[in-house]
């Protein structure tokens, strides 16, 4: 439990201290912003891009110090997670159509589901399989819809990530509650 909380402490710190700032003056300095248009964008100001990379930067960071990740097999999530930011990433830059977000979506997803990380929830491995690439896909639709919004993806994201955590700690799966 103490090595939890020095986990969670130092993956806030990083990203409110350290990634976040960074990516911010890094997205203003390239001119990598949200111009608002008052239709869809209705927010009053410029909005700095690279809050996705923020996060990404401080999860692998954290996770390089605290976890093996050849012993741990997560390979397979810093490729998947790696692909996704930089479709993201891509999208923010130039934006993609919906058939090639989908694409890379679909493309990680399954990238995602054949490193092992899917759920047993029907106990039969192709319908598990088939709802976590489901899942994911859906989850990053979900993300994409209300990132238009300044803070609510990282609420959502916030929500989500404390319901999970607790269903590990109730599954008693300290490895991934950490």
């Amino acid at each position: 439990m103490k090595q939890d909380l020095i986990l969670f402490l130092t993956s806030f710190l990083v990203t409110i201290l350290i990634t976040v700032p960074v990516a911010r003056r890094l997205a203003l300095c390239l001119k990598i912003v949200d111009i608002p248009d008052l239709h869809l964008k209705r927010h009053h100001q410029i909005t700095p891009y690279l809050g996705g990379a923020a996060i990404f930067v401080s999860l692998w960071l954290n996770l390089f110090w605290f976890f093996d990740l050849y012993k741990n097999n997560l390979i397979g999530l810093l490729i998947g997670t790696s692909l996704i930011f930089l479709a993201g990433l891509v999208d923010d830059l130039i934006v993609l159509s919906p058939l090639k977000k989908f694409s890379c979506q679909l493309m990680t997803a399954i990238f995602l589901v054949g490193s092992g990380f899917s759920s047993s929830l029907a106990g039969l491995l192709y319908v598990d399989q088939i709802f976590s690439i489901f899942w994911i896909v859906a989850l990053m639709n979900a993300f994409n819809l209300v990132d238009v919004m300044d803070g609510l993806a990282a609420i959502i994201g916030i929500c989500i990530c404390t319901s999970l955590l607790g269903y590990t700690f109730w599954l008693g799966q300290d490895f991934l509650s950490g």
